[in-house]
């Protein structure tokens, strides 16, 4: 800004609006055993986004299981990060997409119920189990050799970006989310390079063994268990693109099935399909929600200056100001002198 007045002035009446999000997860009683994913997943988009933030986690807890087990595939990569090297498993961070969700509601709603699942009377200040509260779920045996510190670490670092994913899958319509990223491909985030380590263990390198779907019969078509070593990879975008590529190689005959996921192969293909597709869905909302909130505080910032501009008497901007009358223009009598303004004849 050119005026000084207005370069020094803070940003007037700026209000801030914060919202508050309510979680009874501590004090609210036991809840009883999930109904089947099967059922759970019946219920339509439509319906599930309409539901109670609490409500809807406590509907994906089957889900959740299936995480802390290992068994379902597609998000296996995200716990071997996580169970890797220290570097890697702090890179899960950056590497997780909220989309429009925003960091109130992670902290005082998802964080708290998923922690009063995934730990029951083990994550309260009183570790007495309440009557009728059942067990805390159990994991892999990397997963329960973890401390307490450590398992809420995990909640952080793999429920959490997990729990999102699914709530999207289930609360968006599918083609809404495939349109979405067929709209501007190539405008991906910039993201961390990661350099594939070769060194290490590749069973426990998510970006170099992302997890096959196995098929039964001996010569049926496998997608691909690892990714060649010279390939440089760069944050989550490389990963989610590995997820999509996976499809590619899958056969699509109903007799094959997957052991592991019970299901016919184009369905395991397509539970990778969609949840990498979630991930890039995700990165995109978040996009968005940053160029509202950005497009919201330049309106903010605009409506400041204006005020602060008017309340100093200078012209709005943009527009000239009148030529100031100065002391030449004052009478002996100390009376200001008509300006007479030539007339056009």
């Amino acid at each position: 800004m050119n005026d000084t007045a207005i370069a020094d002035c803070k940003l007037g009446y700026r209000k801030n609006k914060i919202k508050i999000y309510r979680c009874d997860a501590a004090t609210r009683a036991p809840s009883p055993v999930p109904i089947p994913p099967s059922d759970t997943q019946s219920i339509h988009y439509s319906r599930f986004r309409k539901l109670p933030r609490y409500v809807q986690l406590y509907n994906i807890r089957p889900h959740l299981q299936q995480i802390l087990l290992d068994e379902y595939l597609p998000a296996k990569w995200r716990a071997d990060e996580y169970f890797s090297t220290s570097s890697r498993r702090e890179s899960l961070n950056s590497k997780a997409r909220y989309g429009e969700i925003d960091e109130e509601e992670i902290s005082d709603v998802f964080i708290p119920e998923l922690v009063r699942w995934a730990l029951r009377a083990e994550g309260r200040t009183d570790p007495t189990p309440r009557q009728g509260e059942p067990s805390r779920p159990t994991g892999t045996n990397r997963y329960e050799a973890l401390s307490i510190p450590q398992k809420i670490e995990y909640i952080h670092n793999v429920l959490l970006p997990e729990a999102i994913i699914e709530l999207t899958l289930r609360s968006v319509d599918h083609d809404e989310i495939l349109a979405a990223n067929q709209e501007s491909p190539e405008e991906d985030e910039e993201l961390v390079p990661i350099t594939v380590d070769t060194e290490g263990d590749p069973a426990s390198s998510p970006l170099t063994s992302l997890p096959s779907l196995p098929s039964s019969p001996s010569n049926a078509p496998r997608i691909p268990n690892a990714i060649p070593s010279s390939t440089q990879m760069t944050g989550l975008s490389a990963i989610t693109d590995t997820l999509l590529s996976l499809t590619n190689s899958v056969n699509t005959s109903t007799n094959n099935m997957f052991p592991s996921l019970n299901i016919t192969d184009s369905e395991g293909a397509n539970s990778y399909k969609m949840y990498g597709n979630a991930i890039k869905y995700l990165e995109k909302m978040r996009s968005k929600n940053r160029e509202k909130d950005f497009e919201f505080r330049c309106n903010e910032l605009n409506s400041a200056k204006r005020m602060m501009r008017k309340k100093l008497n200078l012209p709005e901007e943009g527009m000239e100001e009148e030529p100031r009358i100065d002391n030449s223009d004052l009478a002996g009598s100390g009376r200001r002198r008509s300006l007479r303004r030539k007339s056009l004849k």
